[in-house]
């Protein structure tokens, strides 16, 4: 799974422009989403998942599948 794409992807959909926008729409710590692009966290929390998914307004399978493609 690569997180580090599935953001980039949600990111561009949603025209979120920095880490920051997207840190205070999802809730989830710009240090986790930072750890999360680089590939440091392996297994993130469902909740974390949720939370960035919601932001992206799609299902967290959806979010998933981005960062599969």
């Amino acid at each position: 799974m690569n997180y580090a794409k599935a953001i980039k992807h949600g990111m561009e959909l949603k025209g979120y422009r920095t880490q920051v926008q997207l840190t205070e729409a999802s809730d989830v710590s710009n240090g986790i989403i930072s750890e999360l692009k680089l590939g440091k966290v392996k297994n993130p929390r469902y909740a974390t998942l949720s939370k960035l998914a919601c932001a992206f307004d799609v299902q967290v399978s959806e979010f998933i599948k981005w960062g599969e493609e």
